[in-house]
């Protein structure tokens, strides 16, 4: 049996997701300004994320449902009134990113924020660990990462145009969070054994979801880069090199286009100077 999310936006389950997205966001961004995201505030931001977000209201809606949704109604030529609401969802989340880059991806969304929680384990920040880390580290670079998630948006749409093969809701890890509400969803079932699997991954690749199959990670990876806001060094930077070692996607470097920063404060943590801030581009 296909296991698959309610996808119409219910108002009694999409507005208390809306809310906590909206609230996460306007935490983080209040805490960055403030210069007061510390590594405990940002464990808290996500617990409430995986937590609420996630386990309590089963991971629904979220951003999958809204690409998932619109090319089911393409291929089904549903009425246009069906497809706008989710358009207008998948362009919110957009307009996010192009305002203060991939910070939803970062704290608002629950399987990012499962997936940075796991991480630290691995991913310290602290630069006397890393070498004896490495060794358990798979590092991915940035031009591959991305490629490999482009191909795999191009799988999706590809094998549901022509076979009608449904991948991404037959792999979604999302509908794993539902296994506390859902009694139709058990610990064997596909979409469970996904969220675990990029858990456990989590500890050994950074972020492997987000970076390797998200396809909403990939459209918004295209609006950051053009983001109005990001962690930016201010005039205090000693071009210590510090931030460029701990960032485990490489965005602290001078020139990254930062459409891979996820606001992991790795860098703000280890910095001496405390030369990295939200800042207007």
């Amino acid at each position: 049996m296909m296991i698959t999310q309610n996808m119409s936006l219910d108002p009694n389950i999409a507005i208390p997701m809306f809310a906590i997205w909206i609230g996460l966001m306007i935490a983080g961004i209040i805490l960055f300004i403030k210069k007061r995201i510390s590594y405990r505030n940002g464990i808290i931001l996500y617990f409430l994320s995986a937590i609420f977000a996630g386990f309590v209201l089963g991971g629904t809606p979220n951003t999958i449902a809204p690409i998932q949704q619109i090319l089911a109604s393409i291929k089904m030529g549903s009425p246009l009134q069906i497809i706008i609401p989710f358009l207008l969802m998948l362009l919110g989340l957009l307009l996010t990113s192009l305002f203060i880059g991939r910070l939803f991806c970062g704290f608002a969304c629950p399987l990012g924020a499962l997936q940075e929680m796991v991480s630290r384990i691995n991913y310290k920040s602290d630069i006397k660990s890393q070498k004896h880390r490495k060794k358990w580290r798979l590092e991915i670079p940035k031009k591959y990462t991305k490629t490999i998630r482009w191909l795999f948006f191009v799988l999706i749409i590809f094998l549901f145009s022509i076979w009608n093969i449904a991948v991404i809701q037959m792999l979604n890890p999302f509908v794993g969070f539902s296994i506390i509400q859902n009694p139709e969803i058990h610990i064997y079932s596909i979409p469970v054994i996904s969220l675990m699997v990029i858990m456990i991954a989590s500890i050994f690749v950074y972020r492997p979801w987000c970076r390797l199959l998200c396809p909403y990670g990939a459209l918004s990876s295209l609006f950051s880069r053009f983001s109005k806001y990001e962690l930016s060094r201010t005039d205090a930077c000693t071009n210590c090199g510090l931030c460029e070692k701990i960032c485990p996607t490489k965005e602290a470097e001078v020139n990254a286009d930062k459409s891979e920063c996820y606001f992991c404060r790795r860098c703000i943590e280890v910095c001496p100077h405390e030369a990295l801030r939200l800042q207007k581009v």
